[in-house]
């Protein structure tokens, strides 16, 4: 039950934060970073073995999918905020 309950929450923070802007991208990665830390009991088949015992399964698939949606939403505030670390770190240049 909680797997679909997640499951339900990943769909819909992808459809509510499309379109909102970077920081509604970071939610969207957060949301699908809890998917696949907790999707285990929604695991279906293996689609890509990686070794003897892990692999990517076809729930793990979704929430890929959501990390890369949120990292393309939310990339502009990324770029801005490594570029004001590296501002504050190194100095002007």
């Amino acid at each position: 039950m909680m797997g679909a309950l997640l499951l339900l929450l990943l769909i819909l923070a992808a459809r509510f934060t499309r379109g909102r802007g970077p920081r509604a991208g970071l939610w969207l990665v957060a949301a699908s970073v809890l998917w696949l830390v907790l999707d285990k009991p929604m695991e279906g088949s293996t689609v890509l073995r990686m070794t003897k015992n892990h692999g990517i399964s076809g729930a793990d698939l979704s929430g890929i999918a959501g990390v890369a949606l949120g990292l393309h939403q939310a990339w502009p505030l990324v770029v801005r905020r490594a570029r004001q670390l590296r501002l504050v770190r190194g100095g002007r240049r």
